[in-house]
This record gives C-alpha cells, structure tokens and sequence, in this order.
C-alpha cells in the first residue's frame, strides 16, 4: 500500500482513547448520583470530567498501547525456509503469546488468563 493511496483519518489513538476515558468519567459520575439524580458531592458535570484526568489517562493509554501494537509489528511468527517471503496473518492465540513473553509492565499473568478466556469464548 503506498502513502498517496493510504486514506488519513480525522481522529487518532489519542482522540480515541480521549472519547473512551470520558464515556467512563461520565459513567463514573452516573453511578455516585444520590437518588434525586444529582450528584453527592455537588459538583456540576464540567468538574466531573477534568481535563487534567482526560489527557493523563489518554497519554498513558496511548504510550502503553504504543508498545504493545510495536511488539506485534516486528513480530514475525515461525515459518519453514521455504515459506520465507510467505506470510500470514497473526492470530490472537499468537498476540496472547506474544504478551506473555514480553513481561510489558501492566500485563500480569493473571490479565492475560483473563483475555485469553474471554477470546476463547468469542472466537472458540
């Protein structure tokens, strides 16, 4: 695929992972609304999503998940000599593999049994 061919999205990794830590904030605030709907502690909704919190988490987010999509790009799974210039796509059996061996800091063990067992229920 060449660049000129290749379509530049609007949104990146950091606008994603943006829009995911507010949807949580928000639902964070939803579940500590007292019974009348506002919240205990007061706070209009402005405060409940802090800047500050959005763009900490965005930025660790999007460094841990630079380091995982860079240890899948330069992986190249095992292959016969003949099939050198042959590959084919990775499977998540072998991202989890991956993961394991990396030892990334975040990604203990039992984080990875706990994918694994969900990917299996999807994917059999």
């Amino acid at each position: 695929l060449l660049a000129r061919n290749a379509f530049v999205t609007e949104w990146g990794l950091q606008d994603e992972i943006a829009v995911l830590a507010a949807r949580y904030s928000r639902d964070q605030a939803e579940d500590n609304t007292c019974g009348n709907g506002l919240p205990e502690d007061h706070e209009d909704e402005d405060d409940v999503l802090d800047e500050r919190y959005i763009s900490a988490v965005t930025a660790s987010s999007r460094s841990f998940l630079a380091r995982i999509f860079s240890l899948i790009a330069v992986h190249t799974p095992s292959r016969a000599s003949s099939l050198q210039n042959r590959l084919k796509p990775i499977s998540w059996v072998n991202i989890m593999e991956l993961l394991s061996v990396a030892r990334l800091e975040g990604i203990t063990p039992s984080a990875i049994e706990r994918i694994r067992s969900r990917l299996e229920d999807i994917y059999g």
